[in-house]
């Protein structure tokens, strides 16, 4: 899967659903590069992988059945790890042990978003769905062209330079601000002690008599 025989720039369309997951991480992570390499510009990827943050957000859930954690949600987590094609043999311990049926690795909303833009996808949907009863992500990827991904880096980059220097100005306003309340109680200060020499100076002037 993470190897697919075509030329670069020759497909038009992928779907993947509930595969990336039994795949080790790294390999998951060449898969999705590859897929972008051998689609079309504007070619677009259908994913839908295990939403892992859900899972794991129910496995730690103290209202959620404790066998509901464990004959199933566990599962998702994990996979059957056996062949359960037969829905008979979901819980038997006594089948071999199928290492296809491993989930060796997961993605939450963010990361996967995160690893799709980065190779250079664009993404069009994401969602959460019940997938097999399996809390589950939904995603739409659009390869996009070159001159798309430049703009959109220059825009990504545009955007981290105004965001520091909105916080630089920020930063400058608090300096600005505390610069005002010193001169502030300075003035304050030096109106007090003036009329604290004007009192002493009169009462000078009444002692001896002028």
């Amino acid at each position: 899967m993470y190897e697919l025989p075509f030329e670069k720039n020759t497909i038009d369309t992928i779907y993947s659903s509930h595969s990336l997951e039994h795949l080790p991480i790294r390999q998951a992570k060449i898969t999705l590069k590859n897929w972008h390499n051998i689609l079309k510009t504007n070619g677009m990827l259908y994913l839908a992988i295990p939403d892992l943050e859900e899972i794991m957000s129910i496995l730690v859930d103290p209202t959620i059945d404790d066998n509901l954690k464990e004959f199933w949600y566990m599962y998702t987590l994990f996979g059957y790890q056996a062949d359960c094609s037969d829905l008979n043999n979901a819980f038997r311990l006594d089948i071999p042990v199928d290492q296809g049926q491993f989930h060796t690795c997961g993605f939450t909303k963010n990361t996967i978003k995160r690893n799709l833009v980065s190779y250079g996808f664009n993404i069009e949907t994401i969602f959460n769905y019940d997938g097999y009863a399996t809390p589950s992500i939904w995603v739409e990827a659009r390869k996009v062209g070159k001159f798309e991904k430049d703009g959109t880096e220059k825009l990504i980059e545009l955007k981290k330079k105004l965001k520091s220097i909105e916080q630089e100005f920020k930063q400058n306003e608090q300096i600005w601000k505390d610069l005002e309340n010193r001169n502030k109680k300075l003035n304050i200060k030096i109106r007090t002690l003036s009329f604290s020499e004007t009192s002493i100076y009169s009462n000078a002037i009444d002692a001896i008599g002028g």
